[in-house]
């Protein structure tokens, strides 16, 4: 049976679903050691390592970093608490408001980071910026908001809320 919905971008749609598959599964599988030894990382704690590295001068609090990774703030705050027990991350609270944690890398933390970025792994994504390379910026840009409104749309969908209406048949509100 051909899928109709999907029309002409059957390929592009087929392609995302591969690329979230694969992710899914390296996602919570430690397999990044950026060249340390006994340490592993999944995918997800090098993002976390990343984004706080690449805002570290905002000093963004915990809540602010999940949202953007759209990591749960209870999976985001055990990502926390395993790598600053790594060494990796330490925390700070805000002298004005010992609620607000801020969290930086440590020093092992960007050792490891430098590790990555030189591993394999920026391989891929070298590869994949070649072929972007030969795109022109607006073809780029269109790519990309399609994505934010797919990322946007799935997280819709993580926000519905079950609840019963009449007759027992199951409502799914929608945030």
């Amino acid at each position: 049976m051909y899928l109709d919905w999907m029309g002409e971008y059957r390929e592009l749609v087929e392609s995302i679903i591969g690329v979230v598959n694969i992710y899914n599964q390296i996602q919570n599988e430690r397999v990044f050691t950026g060249g340390i030894e006994g340490l592993r990382l999944s995918a997800t704690e090098v993002q976390v390592i990343e984004y706080i590295l690449e805002n570290e001068e905002k000093n963004s609090n915990m809540s602010e970093i999940a949202k953007r990774l759209s990591i749960s703030q209870s999976s985001f705050s055990k990502k926390i608490k395993l790598l600053a027990d790594k060494g990796l991350l330490e925390k700070y609270y805000a002298s004005n408001n010992r609620k607000n944690i801020i969290v930086k890398v440590s020093e092992f933390g960007k050792a490891f980071y430098s590790g990555y970025v030189k591993s394999e792994q920026t391989d891929i994504w070298r590869e994949i910026f070649s072929k972007l390379d030969q795109a022109d910026r607006e073809s780029i840009k269109i790519f990309t908001d399609s994505l934010i409104a797919l990322r946007q749309s799935m997280i819709r969908t993580l926000e519905k809320e079950v609840v019963t209406g009449n007759l027992g048949v199951e409502l799914i509100k929608l945030n």
